[in-house]
């Protein structure tokens, strides 16, 4: 049965034909009766897509992009660059003519990645991987993410809060993918269907394989984060770690979806009359250097504890932290043990709590 309109019979690709539109409106037959060749006709429609080139309008369109948010930089604005590790799948489940679907630019039909998605995969992974601050309900996670109602710890106070960092859209740099293209014909094998279908046959290993033709994404992309640079800069760490560590899209337990992208260098502080509430971003510190205390022997403290006290000396910035991590410290250090009351960072820590405590 031919599934294309009569007026699009004739139509071909060209310089400036959209890849999501030819993915949805230009599969050439479709039979219902006729499942190896639908796949077949499925996998000639994918390798017609990966075949499209990068339009000059998207090119036009990414540059204005990039200028506009290089104007942004002195209002808090960072930029960098993420490499797919392999390949990348983001948009899978997505509705499709076909059985697989991939995340393309409404209007210019190139892969990119949500700022959502962004976003969300640094949240699961400072909920999963990071200290008690970065936590759902956790200062450092509320600040850099925000809140809301339902996933407030007070029931009484009910309160929505935007986070302090912007994920924008991460788009493709054009002619970093590869062969400077950045779709390429990937497949799924799906090696016992009936099974995954619920329909009460065990797996087998006579069982025919299925497999499904998708469309993946390589290249470069643009990563924007806006907000207080001690926050964005945060924002950037985590986000290192969760691309690479976890992956983004679908099928990442595959190797789908790896990631590196690069820091950004810190810009200069400038002097400003006003500074914006921010919580200290060294709480995730501060709760690693307890946690390593806490795990200390007996025996071992006296010979290890004076390591984590240049820490507290040199990592941490906030009083707040810096207060509960010398009491914590303390609190390690025998009430009769007269030797280490004696060392001069013992005496310190005194002196700092005494001094900061009422503040």
């Amino acid at each position: 049965m031919d599934s294309r309109r009569t007026q699009l019979k004739d139509v071909k690709k060209d310089g400036i034909t959209h890849a999501g539109l030819w993915l949805d409106k230009f599969l050439k037959t479709q039979d219902s009766e006729a499942k190896e060749d639908n796949k077949t006709l499925k996998a000639k429609l994918i390798d017609e897509v990966t075949q499209i080139p990068i339009s000059k309008e998207y090119l036009q369109f990414y540059e204005r992009w990039r200028k506009a948010l290089t104007q942004l930089e002195d209002t808090g604005l960072q930029m960098s660059e993420a490499t797919v590790n392999g390949r990348m799948a983001v948009g899978l489940g997505t509705e499709s003519v076909l059985e697989t679907g991939v995340k393309l630019h409404h209007t210019y039909g190139v892969p990119y990645i949500p700022g959502s998605s962004l976003k969300g995969l640094a949240a699961s992974y400072a909920r999963n991987f990071l200290g008690d601050a970065w936590k759902k309900d956790g200062e450092a996670y509320t600040i850099l993410f925000g809140a809301s109602k339902d996933n407030s710890k007070q029931k009484n106070e009910l309160k929505e809060q935007a986070g302090y960092v912007n994920f924008f859209d991460a788009l493709y740099i054009p002619g970093t993918g590869y062969n400077k293209q950045a779709l390429h014909a990937d497949v799924i094998t799906v090696h016992h269907e009936k099974y995954y279908q619920n329909q009460n046959e065990a797996p087998a290993d006579w069982d025919s394989t299925n497999p499904i033709s998708f469309l993946s994404a390589t290249g470069k992309y643009l990563i924007a984060l806006s907000g207080p640079e001690e926050w964005v800069m945060a924002a950037f760490k985590i986000l290192k770690n969760a691309l690479l560590e976890l992956g983004i899209g679908a099928k990442t337990s595959s190797g789908y979806g790896r990631m590196s992208l690069e820091i950004p260098v810190p810009k200069i502080k400038k002097e400003t009359t006003s500074q914006m509430p921010i919580i200290e971003a060294d709480t995730s510190m501060a709760d690693s250097i307890i946690a390593s205390v806490n795990s200390l022997r007996p025996n071992e403290i006296a010979g290890s504890i004076g390591s984590f006290v240049e820490k507290w000396r040199t990592k941490l910035t906030s009083t707040r932290n810096k207060l509960r991590v010398a009491e914590f410290i303390l609190s390690k250090v025998s009430p009769t043990d007269k030797k280490l009351k004696e060392k001069s960072w013992y005496k310190e820590l005194v002196s700092y709590i005494e001094t900061n405590q009422e503040k």
